[in-house]
């Protein structure tokens, strides 16, 4: 999630919301990866709620796509990649860099185009060269979301409210 996000911020995720308000685009998500199958024993499920002794792997990358949306990226003659959503340019002034991503022509990205199915969103790194996201694994099924990112407050130098404008 660089450069939003790196290696020893400390964060706080809100995680109560998402069972009254989905997902907007821009927002930053934690959430379970879509290819691991959770065990749901009472127990599993207060470590969850909780978070107290949850040994659960969890990602964080920021909601690009939502249900039903036409997603596309698109690499322009200088070499500079474009996320378009219903054939419109996404805004992205948190990206690390248009220039460094993974090539669409790798056999194991997905750019698209494709609509994204219902209760389904595309969820990509801010660092586009060096994170495994949607694009390879396929849209997050909304029950996989865990919270909401908010606030960075640790290291004191970079304290901040995460926005979830795209116009971070």
């Amino acid at each position: 999630m660089r450069p939003t996000l790196i290696e020893g911020d400390r964060i706080i995720v809100e995680r109560y919301s998402r069972f009254f308000k989905t997902p907007e685009r821009g927002d930053i998500m934690v959430f379970y990866p879509p290819f691991v199958e959770l065990k749901n024993t009472p127990v599993l499920l207060f470590k969850r709620l909780t978070g107290f002794f949850c040994n659960d792997i969890a990602f964080i990358k920021r909601v690009i796509g939502l249900p039903g949306e036409k997603f596309e990226i698109k690499r322009d003659k200088q070499g500079a990649y474009t996320v378009y959503i219903n054939d419109k340019p996404l805004e992205e002034p948190y990206i690390k860099s248009k220039f460094e991503f993974t090539p669409c022509e790798d056999p194991q990205v997905n750019c698209g185009p494709f609509i994204i199915p219902d209760h389904e969103y595309m969820m990509l790194g801010d660092n586009r060269n060096n994170s495994k996201d949607s694009r390879f694994w396929g849209t997050l099924p909304e029950d996989k979301f865990i919270g909401r990112a908010t606030f960075r407050f640790w290291p004191l130098t970079r304290i901040k409210i995460l926005s979830c404008s795209t116009r971070e």
